[in-house]
């Protein structure tokens, strides 16, 4: 391959479809495997001077974007699962504060005169 830039794109008509293939294997949808190509080819761009097969290269690349695609969807999804509270539970009370509060009022009720408890 050529460092011009006219034979880059068309290597890339010819292998991009296999390279977002590649990309398909890890991804949610076609246009997040589209976007790990670019990202890829982005990485590769920028070391390209440095590399010694550059197609075996941005294969690699598009694995490694790939997969960090998918950690990172990971830990997004661990975080909003920790985040997320059910509506019915309490924002600031615990079990210590809930079992505290009773019997505070189960207290304050034993200390009513018969006619008010």
């Amino acid at each position: 391959m050529a460092d011009g830039f006219d034979s880059w794109t068309v290597w890339l008509e010819r292998h991009g479809p296999a390279l977002v293939l590649l990309a398909r294997q890890w991804t949610a949808s076609q246009s997040d495997a589209e976007d790990v190509v670019q990202e890829a080819f982005v990485r590769f761009w920028r070391s390209r001077e440095r590399v010694a097969d550059p197609a075996a290269y941005l294969y690699a690349s598009v694995k490694h974007c790939a997969l960090d695609n998918v950690r990172g969807r990971q830990r997004q999804v661990r975080r909003e699962l920790a985040t997320a509270r059910p509506e019915a539970e309490p924002l600031f009370a615990g079990g210590i504060e809930q079992d505290e509060r009773r019997s505070t009022i189960e207290g304050a009720l034993r200390e009513l005169p018969e006619n008010q408890a």
